[in-house]
């Protein structure tokens, strides 16, 4: 609503009044025809504006950025960079600790193949693991072996054709019995005097 139209609202004798001393001020309305206004508007602008974004600017992008739950670019480099390189120390750890398992396994005559079994981030758990295997296999391994020998040894040390001990070692063929000495160093012995009484 222009200012003009205030007028009809006014007492008649104020009417003619009010619209001079707004005559007055109409002029001033075009900011081109006053330079120095211009001008001085401008300044103001530019000092109101730098005051702003040192004081204000600032602060306001802080909140936002609170506000949004984001974060500045740098930040996430950041992050993105922390995050890879814990990724390589573990995967690095890993590969450290599969060798250890693996030197372990074998020193304990276990197939390598389980180290992937146990290795794990955690060192005190990666321990427990290679000891619960260990423990486990050697276990199944002694109890495996005693029911063998106990089997043998029922039979009066003489077991069936195909089985260990020397009245089986007969019925075995030449690639068999070369299998069979492999197992270890009773077998082995058993094959030698078995071999011996054969000649």
């Amino acid at each position: 609503m222009p200012l003009s139209d205030f007028a009809a609202d006014l007492p008649a004798e104020k009417q003619d009044a009010y619209k001079q001393e707004l005559a007055k001020y109409t002029e001033i309305a075009s900011i081109d025809k006053h330079p120095e206004f211009q001008r001085q508007l401008s300044q103001k602008h530019a000092a109101t504006m730098e005051v702003w974004q040192k004081d204000r600017l600032p602060q306001i992008v802080e909140e936002e950025i609170k506000r949004r739950g984001t974060k500045d670019p740098a930040t996430i480099e950041i992050e993105k960079l922390r995050a890879e390189i814990a990724e390589k120390d573990r995967q690095m750890t890993l590969k450290e600790r599969k060798a250890q398992a693996v030197a372990e396994l074998a020193k304990h005559g276990i197939n390598p193949d389980l180290a992937d079994f146990v290795i794990t981030d955690d060192e005190a758990k990666f321990g427990q693991n290679i000891e619960r295997l260990v423990g486990n296999i050697t276990a199944y391994r002694d109890t495996a072996l005693k029911t063998e020998k106990e089997k043998i040894y029922s039979q009066g040390g003489s077991p069936k054709a195909g089985q260990s001990g020397a009245g089986g070692l007969e019925a075995m063929s030449q690639t068999e019995l070369m299998n069979y000495a492999k197992r270890g160093p009773a077998e082995q012995a058993q094959v030698i005097e078995f071999a011996k009484r054969k000649r």
